[in-house]
């Protein structure tokens, strides 16, 4: 996946800035002597999962009777973080040459799909790109040019966000050809409440007010 994304921004920024510029993944600090002329940088130095685009439901896939043949793990998303660096003849062009890739890289959110391989585009995902993006924990500039061993020069943080899919599937069961429905009958038991008769000497349990009522004539 990641010489893939390499190529897309390779051919992004060739077609974009001209042919004759050179496009590599070096270190920065073994670039500037071996390129001559035009050149643009674009170095790889972190690449972690996006885990806010991860789904964790299988996706199912269906033969042509439609039914469910297998069922995949969903196409994970990683972020690719490259520090882009230009070499030209002098500073004044070094920076007309990083304006121009700042243009080039901020025109679309995406890498133009005719220019990605066919794995990168066949589950319909965009090849994000982001410059300057706000990253948790940011790493500072600094630190990646000192772990490189070389001076600080200007450059940009490019972010790209790639799908891959890690081919992982479980194939479906058989399908349901019969159902089987069993049932259970419980017989109940229907419990009467009886009154035990009334003594004579024991007062009404409406009180005197209905004994009243069943005094009073008819009408």
């Amino acid at each position: 996946m990641i010489d893939e994304v390499d190529a897309a921004l390779a051919a992004l920024l060739h077609a974009r800035l001209g042919a004759d510029v050179a496009v590599d993944f070096s270190r920065p600090a073994d670039s500037a002597s071996a390129v001559r002329g035009r050149s643009v940088t674009l170095y790889l130095h972190d690449v972690r999962e996006d885990i806010d685009r991860r789904f964790t439901d299988f996706d199912e896939v269906r033969g042509d009777n439609g039914r469910v043949r297998e069922r995949r793990m969903p196409v994970r998303r990683y972020q690719l973080s490259y520090s882009v660096t230009v070499r030209a003849a002098d500073d004044a062009a070094e920076h007309r040459l990083l304006g121009q890739v700042i243009a080039c890289l901020a025109r679309d959110d995406a890498v133009p799909g005719e220019l990605c391989s066919p794995s990168l585009r066949r589950h319909g995902l965009p090849v994000l790109l982001a410059l300057w993006p706000r990253r948790d924990p940011a790493v500072p500039v600094t630190d990646v040019w000192s772990a490189l061993g070389a001076p600080l020069r200007p450059s940009v943080d490019l972010l790209v966000t790639a799908p891959l899919d890690l081919d992982v599937a479980e194939p479906a069961g058989p399908p349901v050809e019969t159902r089987l429905l069993e049932a259970s009958r419980r017989e109940g038991v229907k419990l009467e409440a009886r009154r035990a008769p009334r003594q004579a000497d024991e007062p009404s349990p409406a009180g005197s007010g209905a004994r009243r009522r069943a005094a009073a004539p008819r009408g």
